[in-house]
């Protein structure tokens, strides 16, 4: 050994300095869909291009609560867990309301805002949405 007091040095280590351990994920934007879905492939699509968790759930909802009114009403007056999925529905409605009357707000404030800076870019983004929304649910039709 060349320099036999180093053995008596304490060692110091900094932030990443010593032996790291870390799981790579590629997904950063995607954590709904983890390795162990059940085929994380397939999942990903019907997350994708057919329905993500929520959708899904809120249509079983739907579609569970419409099954329990044609049952006889009497005999689920009592059932704890049509109770449940009940204010669990009225709870994401209160939610999805709450959010929506927000971002309203917020798109008043920024409108408002835009109205005061640049009034003639705000007359021209608002026209622009007129036509888009006209295109959308007034389609001409080519033939005419």
């Amino acid at each position: 050994m060349m320099f036999p007091w180093l053995m008596w040095s304490p060692s110091y280590y900094f932030p990443l300095s010593g032996a790291v351990t870390q799981d790579i994920e590629t997904d950063w934007f995607d954590r709904e869909i983890t390795s162990e879905s059940g085929d994380a492939n397939i999942e990903k699509e019907i997350f994708r291009d057919v329905a993500s968790y929520g959708t899904q759930i809120g249509i079983l909802n739907e579609a569970v609560l419409a099954l329990a009114e044609e049952l006889k009403p009497e005999s689920l007056e009592n059932n704890e867990a049509l109770k449940k999925l009940n204010t669990l529905q009225e709870n994401v409605k209160r939610i999805k309301s709450t959010i929506k009357d927000q971002n309203r707000k917020r798109a008043k404030q920024m409108l408002d805002k835009l109205a005061q800076e640049d009034p003639d870019y705000l007359v021209s983004l608002l026209e622009s949405y007129k036509r888009e929304i006209q295109k959308e649910f007034n389609p001409i039709s080519e033939d005419t």
